[in-house]
């Protein structure tokens, strides 16, 4: 096996690393890259990676080792896949990135191909990759649509909030309200928070920006407030219809006795 490998400067600009959740992923795939055979293989248990790959940093343990490895599966940066019970890594394109090197001259890779040797243009393939990779890209796709869903609710909130100021902060102060919270509880206290403004008579301008009332739980402090009525809802407009109806009816009763 070489003493290391080429890592190009494409790294900078590549959208699957980019896209990782945090440095920690990204570090294991750089420090993985010089302990691939020539096939651009290795050994995926985490004990073995641990002692190999990251031997002297305390915060990658086990435990976040596999996390991280499950997480550049889903991106398509490496397959994970298992061999008589024997866990393996192959980093996906690993020859085109290693131009000019001499497998000629390098042992045998040690490590079995993946089943099939199959790779799609995303680097994975679902119906013939192992578990652990089929787990992450499942768990991806679901947190993808749960990410969706909580964007539609934050649109929902954002309409009703009387200040709308900083967007993109409040999103992520909304995302992060709804680890502890559901969007109908956050609902229900903006609508709190709502009655006590217009209970008050305060002006917009005066109002909490979004995050500030999202952020360290501020939104719990109108939870149990009653919520304002809306002029818009069905039952207030039919309520406004009638009312309406009843005035003309008396005013025109009034016209015809002045006749």
């Amino acid at each position: 096996m070489a003493k290391g490998r080429f890592l190009s400067k494409s790294v900078s600009t590549s959208n699957k690393l980019a896209s990782l959740k945090s440095d920690s992923p990204r570090l294991l795939w750089t420090w993985l890259l010089p302990h691939l055979d020539r096939e651009g293989r290795f050994h995926a248990d985490p004990a073995v990676v641990k002692g190999h790959a990251v031997t002297r940093l305390k915060n990658h343990t086990e435990e976040t080792i596999e996390a991280d490895l499950n997480e550049l599966a889903s991106v398509g940066l490496v397959i994970l896949y298992q061999v008589n019970g024997d866990r393996y890594l192959q980093f996906t394109q690993f020859d085109e990135n290693q131009p000019g090197m001499r497998k000629d001259r390098e042992a045998e890779s040690q490590c079995p191909p993946p089943p099939d040797e199959v790779r799609t243009n995303s680097g994975v393939s679902l119906e013939l990759v192992g578990d652990d990779v089929k787990q992450a890209l499942i768990l991806k796709d679901k947190l993808k649509l749960k990410l969706k869903e909580d964007s539609t609710a934050f649109d929902t909130w954002w309409e009703r909030y009387p200040r709308k100021l900083g967007k993109q902060d409040a999103l992520k102060a909304y995302l992060a309200a709804l680890k502890t919270a559901t969007s109908e509880e956050l609902l229900h206290a903006l609508d709190g928070y709502r009655a006590e403004l217009k209970k008050n008579g305060t002006e917009e301008r005066f109002c909490k920006f979004p995050a500030t009332f999202l952020r360290m739980d501020r939104w719990r402090d109108y939870l149990d407030r009653p919520a304002v009525r809306e002029v818009g809802s069905s039952g207030n407009v039919a309520e406004g219809v009638a009312r309406a109806v009843e005035r003309n009816r008396k005013n025109f009763k009034c016209l015809k006795d002045d006749k």
